[in-house]
């Protein structure tokens, strides 16, 4: 029982705006928890007369309390929780509709879906401002990650509508760690039914993206070298001399790797590169998880958006600062 509470709580609001939002629904020898955006729903070893909404936190604590539980409703309308010498007792919610999302779509066929977000996932954005870069865009055979700085794209086999999955509903997926059996989609819903009858459900974010078949075209993938060895090291070595450590800038040349002019500056040494201006921050990114896959960048292109491919199969651009 604890394993499919520690799965459900994913879905339960951590703040209490909405009291029901804090709350999981049992009824049918199923719990539910929804805060809103995501809705996560799994069998559980309690009596089918059980149907109660009850505080989510205080009956996972409970639980915990017990090994083996019992549960029953009390005279006085409270749920009770109990073993051996430990008793809870925990208020029913009444009189309210839980929420309750309603599947439909058709079935999606999306190949090795896992490995694909774990590619991508780096390059999500986390911007309310664009909320369409919180996510993961599948459309035309791709799938597509930006943070605004970077753009990264790689080969998928999704069959369904062009959709944009969003981040906190992905995280979930990549936490609970159980096998996709299928997915559902109607465009504005998405619902993932999981190995042992868990399911996960929420509304996707818009799909009305840049154009990013437009950028692409800017762009010569052909011309792409690898990168000089030691290069994301040499970056991490100078970064701490940064004039700015706020807002950190990399300036590439053909002699190397150098931070701005300051009361301290560093640089290091290294042929193979093409003058430009980087923040540090979304190049260490790119860079990161490559150093057994590898990773060619085209600097020749700046302050045009640069391609790059990842050994992966993994490629997009990012773009760098104004000189």
């Amino acid at each position: 029982m604890l394993k499919t509470l520690a799965i459900i709580k994913g879905g339960v609001s951590t703040k209490d705006l909405n009291p029901i939002l804090t709350h999981v629904k049992i009824k049918d020898g199923w719990i539910t928890s929804t805060n809103g955006r995501l809705t996560i729903s799994a069998p559980i070893a309690l009596p089918n007369d059980i149907e109660v909404i009850v505080p989510a936190t205080k009956f996972i604590a409970a639980v915990k309390a017990c090994k083996e539980p019992k549960f029953k409703i009390t005279d006085g309308g409270k749920l009770s929780i109990s073993k051996g010498k430990f008793r809870a007792f925990l208020p029913i919610m009444t009189d309210v509709t839980f929420p309750s999302p309603q599947t439909s779509g058709d079935i999606i066929h999306a190949g090795d879906f896992i490995p694909t977000i774990n590619k991508l996932m780096q390059f999500v954005g986390d911007d309310a401002s664009r909320s369409w870069a919180n996510g993961i865009l599948f459309y035309d055979g791709q799938a597509y990650a930006t943070n605004n700085v970077i753009l990264a794209s790689v080969e998928t086999e999704w069959s369904g509508p062009a959709i944009c999955i969003p981040n906190f509903l992905i995280n979930e997926l990549l936490r609970i760690k159980k096998e996709i059996v299928s997915i559902r989609s109607n465009g504005e819903t998405i619902t993932f039914q999981l190995e042992d009858q868990v399911w996960l459900n929420s509304s996707t974010l818009p799909t009305r993206w840049p154009n990013v078949l437009k950028m692409y075209s800017t762009v010569d993938f052909n011309l792409i070298k690898k990168i000089p060895e030691g290069f994301q090291e040499a970056i991490e070595n100078i970064l701490p001399f940064c004039p700015d450590p706020k807002y950190p800038k990399i300036i590439l040349s053909e002699t190397g790797v150098s931070t701005e002019k300051g009361d301290h500056e560093a640089s290091v040494d290294m042929e193979g590169l093409s003058t430009s201006l980087w923040r540090a921050e979304p190049l260490l990114n790119l860079l990161s998880n490559t150093d057994k896959i590898g990773i060619s960048i085209d600097f020749s292109q700046h302050p045009r958006p640069c391609p790059w491919i990842r050994g992966d199969g993994v490629r997009g651009v990012i773009v760098g600062l104004k000189q």
